[in-house]
């Protein structure tokens, strides 16, 4: 089984550096250009499914792919979605760290028990991210291609649910850029890594 992770594409928040959870932003026009060649790079690959989040960042991605497969559907996923910063939801992390001084002291002493007032828990967080990750999975034969296309933080869950990382180690996983691919296979037993925030498609078809 191939399988082929994506984040979304550019959104103004992301442009901005701001905190963009639950808070539902469509892509913007560098986004949309980004998701249009992400899914003529991935015209090569014929997927049984498209997975994403029901976020608009996320499902109007996932649609480009589409539009470059035959007989292959998006389907949303809820669980996918990214988590919820609660209160500090749109904000800078400039404005976060001035609200929060202690912010790295109380992340690294609750551990997955961290919760940004307001929002989700972190192992809550996780946990439903790689449930839905662990379902859409075993729905699948070993010689399909499955696609996935999510936020940032719910890329890092289903990669530490793969590779069974501590749940407290998986926000500092590998960054996540706009409409990055990250591509693992699966044999049954085991995954294998072969790309991580893979980007450089994107040169070769610049002038789209």
């Amino acid at each position: 089984m191939r399988i082929i992770i994506c984040r979304h594409g550019e959104t103004d928040a992301n442009l901005e550096k701001r905190l963009l959870g639950v808070i539902d932003r469509p892509l913007n026009e560098e986004g949309l250009r980004q998701a249009e060649i992400l899914g003529e790079y991935l015209s090569q690959y014929n997927f049984s499914s498209i997975y994403s989040s029901s976020l608009s960042r996320s499902s109007q991605t996932a649609q480009a792919i589409e539009k470059y497969q035959k007989d292959c559907g998006v389907i949303l996923v809820p669980e996918f979605n990214e988590r919820n910063f609660g209160q500090y939801e749109m904000k800078t992390w400039k404005e976060v760290f001035k609200e929060i001084p202690d912010l790295r002291k109380r992340w690294k002493e609750e551990g997955e028990q961290f919760c940004f007032p307001g929002g989700e828990i972190l192992s809550n967080f996780i946990d439903r991210v790689q449930g839905a990750f662990r379902e859409t999975i075993s729905k699948h034969e070993v010689r399909e291609d499955i696609a996935y296309v999510a936020h940032g933080g719910s890329i890092k869950a289903m990669m530490g649910w793969m590779f069974g990382s501590d749940k407290t180690y998986i926000p500092h996983l590998c960054a996540q850029d706009n409409c990055s691919v990250n591509f693992f296979s699966f044999d049954g037993n085991n995954f294998k890594i072969h790309m991580i925030n893979y980007t450089g498609y994107r040169w070769d078809t610049d002038g789209i």
